[in-house]
């Protein structure tokens, strides 16, 4: 596919994608490509009045929404709208084809983007496609999780000739190797977008741009089309269930819901509320084997290569955690598709210490805040984030945050309900493949 140079002779195209990387010699990565930084675009006109987004919840931060997307003012010049793209990346002389999507996060000062791209599958005895391109009025698309094949970083942004006619892209790309769960740098490419009409089933008609695709010795090696099809940067599901007399997870009781903290982060967030009364004579403890069977049980058929759907399962107890897991990892994983779920523990009694505070002695499904908290932090795990003690926020411990306490601010008043800086970067530009349930897999507890 993006195949750049290293000698004097150009990249080969094979059509088998499982035979690609046999061809190549390739740098090396076993770590995660790193994540995009700020743009500042370069133009070739008076910048136009600049929009922050910065420090607001995702729906303040795009002035235009949804029904007048084409409206929206742009930071810088004319460019991407913010939001996501959807992508299709088509190789000269070849007949693969790859759909995904760009996230455009807007700032004051520029863009943050990244995108993935996964291979539409093709038969090739018949030389046709075995699924269809998505439909851009659906918004987000999901793609088959086994189709993954590339993550882009885009490193700069600058202005094509003439008012709102379009931007060169130059981006890195990286192969993910999913068995080895290796990177490999496929090198530096550019893309000349041109603002064309969308085709129909786009939300906003001026929002799409087509181009050709460069390598650094400046051979076309493909085309690229992308459209604008939604506000957000990603969506996902998460269910929730709860066995008998244990307390609901709406809210933290001062307002702060899933929706409102994952807009933060440009998450559309569809919330589920699916069985409150879970049956479970005699368990007051859960192993973590026994709480992936009974997410088998109570989330029935799901299909990741279509939605992403986080469990959560709220028990009385845990044998093996105090108040929370992501048990869906390692040896617990008995079918094989990580951090599909986790869990928590209603019935645990927060130790009665002045430095709990206010929810001191309670059992944790009594003392909303700690509760709510809790349950957001384990699908925090299961989207792929580790521990961090960087502040009072979802993915420190709440153990830690209760002795971060103060005199003015004591637990659980002090709880900051976002997600620190670096993992709001991450959950909207990680690769889908280390973020989504089903895709690689996490040791994160």
């Amino acid at each position: 596919m993006f195949r750049n140079s290293c000698s004097a002779r150009e990249w080969e195209i094979t059509e088998n994608p499982r035979q690609m990387s046999n061809h190549f010699a390739h740098k090396p990565e076993s770590f995660a490509p790193g994540l995009p930084d700020v743009i500042i675009p370069m133009r070739t006109a008076t910048p136009s009045p600049q929009l922050s987004i910065q420090g607001t919840d995702w729906d303040s931060q795009h002035m235009a929404d949804a029904a007048q997307p084409n409206r929206l003012q742009m930071p810088v010049f004319p460019g991407p709208q913010c939001g996501c793209h959807l992508l299709n990346f088509r190789p000269s002389g070849s007949s693969e084809n790859y759909d995904g999507t760009l996230r455009v996060e807007c700032h004051t000062e520029g863009y943050t983007i990244s995108g993935d791209l996964y291979q539409r599958p093709l038969n090739f005895s018949t030389s046709s496609y075995t699924t269809q391109a998505p439909n851009p009025s659906n918004g987000i698309p999901i793609f088959a999780i086994q189709d993954y094949r590339y993550y882009l970083r885009a490193i700069q942004l600058s202005e094509l000739p003439g008012q709102f006619k379009g931007f060169m892209l130059t981006f890195e790309l990286y192969n993910y190797e999913k068995q080895a769960q290796n990177w490999q740098n496929e090198g530096i490419f550019t893309a000349q977008m041109n603002r064309i009409d969308a085709p129909i089933g786009y939300p906003s008609p001026t929002d799409y741009f087509e181009g050709e695709v460069r390598n650094t010795y400046g051979k076309v090696i493909g085309s690229l089309e992308m459209g604008w099809v939604s506000k957000y940067l990603r969506k996902a599901t998460i269910e929730i269930d709860r066995v008998e007399d244990t307390g609901e997870l709406l809210n933290n009781g001062n307002g702060v819901t899933w929706n409102s903290i994952f807009s933060q982060v440009g998450w559309d967030i569809n919330v589920i509320h699916k069985d409150t009364t879970i049956s479970a004579p005699n368990k007051q403890y859960w192993t973590d084997a026994e709480l992936h069977d009974q997410m088998l049980i109570c989330r029935g058929p799901v299909d990741l290569d279509i939605e992403w759907r986080y469990h959560l399962l709220v028990v009385r107890r845990l044998l093996s955690w105090d108040r929370g897991v992501m048990y869906d990892t390692g040896t617990t994983d008995s079918n094989r598709v990580p951090r599909e779920g986790a869990a928590i523990a209603a019935h645990w009694k927060i130790p009665d210490e002045p430095v709990w505070g206010e929810a001191a002695g309670q059992r944790l499904d009594r003392s909303k805040a700690p509760y709510f908290r809790t349950a957001v932090h384990e699908i925090g795990h299961a989207m792929g984030l580790e521990h961090n003690e960087s502040d009072n926020g979802i993915m420190n411990a709440t153990d830690v945050i209760a002795r971060n306490r103060t005199p003015t601010n004591p637990f659980p008043r002090n709880i900051i309900w976002a997600f620190s800086a670096p993992e709001q970067k991450a959950l909207r530009h990680y690769p889908d493949i280390l973020v989504r349930p089903g895709g690689a897999a996490s040791s994160k507890r």
